[in-house]
């Protein structure tokens, strides 16, 4: 009777596991149909596996429409049997607001859950929350112990930054030993850090060659940025590299040839100074318009000057500028928004208008500019005689301390004469 019992139970195992694996087989095979129903029978009956999978289609629409809810609503029910992938992705989701209000809080305990089951990209994502203080409070002691616990693992992302915060503490054999480590393996971050560290001489002699050397591993791993790292060394010469600026430009040219947008910009920076090609502005401009048209936030801010400024052999455009200046602005570029503020508080290109000179000054205001912190102050301060801005010297202190605070002279001196 006993053996009877024990087939059963066997036969019932073998049973339950093939069907398991038969849902795992159609969702390979793309039978979503199928294998939602498989994952549902057995995620009714508590199967956490089952559960995670379930939960996975709902999250990737597998059959079904996107449902962050329903994803979490089934990892949740998987994350209690102890798996950490599933623990993990839970943070993710309340880390991210996906399916449930965005609560870091919550992201953490679960990061904390597949860390300590050795999840080294939970363990990556604790120290990252301990580093900014997002969830707990702001412990550099913790985020580098959850760092090396998931560097130990070998995630290259937590070794990256091991490197990184060596180099923040000058810790730079430690560094240089870890960046060699995955260089040797082919990792085009770490070749491009060495580079860095020759270049700049960060715990070894400055050697443009051998940063050159690791900059082109770098650029064979397919990191296009690299080309004008090498290009740059070129132009500058020294350090064990001969100037040469026609290598430089072939450097330019390989990096044009990949995409890479910097190195257009720094072409056209070329042809306006003359620097490695022959002077032509007219070269510099055209591929000024081409990257601004394209919303290169740097090559708007190169144009706007050149037409704010009609120097270069180019026709003071104030329209031109202004049109260009608020592309950049309307990007969030403080450098474009403080500049058009100045625009529209002069009457440049326009009849003057001291609010949407304010409005353009508290935009470049809000993320730290304290120029435009300065001109909001004096704004208030002195009013508009069409009072489409009214005098109100509480707002001008407050504005001009602001930028006192950031160190701007001219607003301290401002305070004082209140």
């Amino acid at each position: 009777m006993k053996k009877i019992i024990l087939t059963l139970i066997l036969l019932l195992q073998i049973s339950y596991s093939q069907t398991l694996e038969e849902g795992v087989k159609s969702l390979k095979a793309n039978q979503y149909k199928s294998a939602s129903k498989i994952f549902y029978k057995l995620a009714k009956k508590n199967d956490p596996k089952a559960q995670y999978y379930l939960g996975y289609m709902y999250y990737k629409g597998l059959g079904t429409k996107v449902n962050y809810a329903n994803a979490v609503y089934w990892w949740e029910k998987s994350a209690s049997a102890g798996f950490a992938k599933v623990q993990y992705n839970l943070g993710n989701m309340y880390m991210q607001g996906k399916g449930v209000v965005k609560n870091s809080e919550t992201a953490v305990v679960w990061f904390e859950k597949a860390a300590k089951s050795n999840y080294p990209k939970a363990q990556y994502n604790l120290a990252l929350l301990y580093a900014k203080g997002d969830g707990v409070p702001k412990d550099a002691d913790k985020a580098l112990f959850w760092l090396n616990k998931a560097a130990d693992q070998g995630y290259v992302k937590a070794e990256l930054d091991l490197a990184n915060h060596y180099r923040v503490v000058n810790e730079f054999v430690k560094a240089l030993k870890i960046y060699r480590t995955l260089a040797n393996s082919g990792n085009k971050d770490a070749f491009y850090q060495i580079g860095k560290m020759y270049e700049n001489g960060e715990g070894v002699p400055k050697d443009y060659q051998e940063a050159a050397l690791n900059y082109e591993g770098a650029t064979s791993q397919g990191m296009v940025k690299a080309y004008l790292d090498i290009a740059k060394l070129y132009m500058r010469g020294g350090y064990g590299v001969e100037k040469d600026q026609f290598m430089a430009l072939d450097w330019v040219d390989r990096a044009i040839e990949s995409g890479d947008v910097p190195a257009r910009l720094y072409l056209a920076n070329m042809y306006e100074k003359g620097e490695g090609v022959a002077k032509d502005i007219n070269k510099a401009m055209s591929y000024y318009n081409e990257l601004s048209y394209e919303g290169v936030i740097e090559a708007q801010l190169e144009l706007a000057d050149i037409y704010y400024h009609g120097e270069r052999g180019v026709y003071k455009n104030y329209t031109k500028a202004k049109q260009l200046f608020k592309l950049a602005a309307e990007q969030g570029n403080s450098i474009a928004q403080y500049n058009l503020g100045n625009m529209y508080e002069k009457g440049e290109g326009n009849s003057k208008n001291p609010e949407k000179a304010l409005y353009w000054f508290k935009k470049a205001a809000e993320i730290g500019n304290d120029k435009a912190q300065y001109q909001i102050g004096l704004l208030y301060l002195k009013g508009d005689t069409a009072d489409r801005v009214k005098k109100d010297v509480n707002k001008a202190k407050f504005w001009l301390q602001k930028a006192a605070d950031s160190g701007n002279k001219e607003a301290r001196q401002a305070l004082a004469q209140i």
